[in-house]
């Protein structure tokens, strides 16, 4: 792009693909002497957070009772950036309902949920955000809260 002396200027770029880029700028005048800044750089990132070992325990369908308390256990990690926030979000038979999950170690989080004094089927995901304001979630799961049978 070219600019008058002494003009402030402001240059914008679109399309800018992921991962890290440089930049530079390099001044020429009329009689070709010229300057260069230092090389500076930038990331960009477009992906939220990926899980990986989602569980919950108890997690055997003889143990997964009515009014059973639950711990859910995620490893929610970015590659480049902090993860902001990591949800729970469960539907109990009747509504959604979310939870927000504590980060306990590294890239591990849990959160702890009573199921209803009902059996009946659970549906849930994880959702999460990086600092970025990039946000992923995982695939569905389902599991059963039913009242234990005797074993004989």
């Amino acid at each position: 792009s070219t600019t008058q002396n002494n003009t402030l200027t402001n240059l914008n770029a679109s399309g800018i693909s992921t991962g890290a880029h440089n930049w530079s700028v390099t001044c020429i005048d009329q009689t070709t002497n010229s300057n260069s800044s230092m090389n500076r750089s930038f990331y960009v990132d477009l992906y939220g957070p990926i899980f990986s070992e989602i569980i919950y325990s108890p997690n055997s369908s003889d143990s997964v009772d009515p009014d059973t308390n639950l711990t859910f256990n995620a490893i929610v990690s970015d590659g480049r950036v902090d993860v902001s926030t990591v949800i729970l979000q469960y539907y109990n038979g009747t509504d959604w309902a979310n939870s927000t999950m504590s980060n306990t170690s590294v890239s591990n989080y849990n959160v702890s949920i009573t199921t209803t004094s009902l059996e009946v089927n659970y549906t849930f995901n994880i959702w999460a955000n990086d600092t970025f304001g990039n946000s992923n979630h995982s695939a569905n799961q389902t599991f059963a809260s039913e009242i234990g049978r005797a074993h004989v």
